[in-house]
């Protein structure tokens, strides 16, 4: 305990000096436009998280596995304001595909405009999380349909844990998958404030877990698009979808 307090004072101090150094507190005003980017970092559950946070508001992440960079642990999504140099949400919803669930939450973060978010995020009942990532130039690719169209091999997780899948995108958007035979439709759609693209997707009838739902989220990319990630909720029904894959060669 008293090695993470360390580690984040130390965060913090860093943050501090950055946002000195790039004007933070007297330049320019932080905005949701301004907040808006990719990133990349760690939690200190030694979690990997890769998030986008958009003009609008909104965000959404996929966290790993502890200790496992490469398996899905679950998904975060909500909606943030801006206060002085700090996004603030109080609606964090964590979709664990560990057992857990969904979880509602809060989490504040310090953001350097295309430079690093650091932050806290709070769910009841469990400690806080502290997280620290770096902005990636990737968010500001334009997000056109050709340069996510292709196919992506990965995982994807829900409620019932985690599973094989595929991500299949045609050059209109057009969205076909698979998990467990289970045969998903739907497409995308290119934003305007960062190489991120809209979801929606619809589960067809049994023998799908999830059956005739439809999910709506974001999809978005790292790794110059060869790394591709997902998250998208269906409300009523408390249920979200994540994905996370490699685009195959053509």
């Amino acid at each position: 305990m008293q090695l993470k307090r360390i580690a984040a004072a130390t965060t913090a101090l860093g943050l501090a000096a950055m946002l000195s150094a790039c004007g933070g507190g007297g330049g320019d005003e932080l905005t949701a436009q301004s907040a808006a980017g990719l990133w990349h970092g760690t939690a200190d559950t030694q979690r990997e998280v890769s998030a986008v946070t958009l003009s609008d508001g909104r965000y959404f992440a996929v966290y790993s596995g502890a200790g496992a960079g490469a398996t899905i642990g679950g998904g975060v999504q909500g909606t943030a304001t801006v206060s002085g140099d700090t996004l603030n949400s109080s609606d964090l919803l964590s979709f664990s595909v560990e057992g857990a669930g969904p979880t509602n939450g809060t989490f504040t973060a310090q953001v350097v405009p295309r430079f690093l978010l650091a932050g806290t995020a709070t769910v009841p009942n469990q400690a806080p999380v502290s997280f620290h990532a770096n902005y990636e130039s990737d968010f500001e690719q334009t997000p056109t349909l050709a340069r996510v169209a292709g196919s992506y091999t990965g995982e994807a997780g829900f409620a019932l844990g985690i599973r094989p899948a595929t991500f299949n995108i045609d050059a209109n958007g057009g969205v076909t998958s698979s998990i467990n035979g289970c045969a998903i439709t739907g497409n995308v759609t290119p934003r305007t404030d960062g190489d991120v693209f809209d979801l929606s997707v619809v589960f067809s009838g049994p023998p799908c877990a999830l059956p005739n739902l439809t999910f709506t989220g974001v999809v978005f990319l790292r790794n110059g698009g060869k790394q591709l990630y997902s998250v998208s909720r269906n409300t009523p029904a408390r249920q979200t979808i994540v994905f996370t894959g490699l685009k195959q060669a053509s």
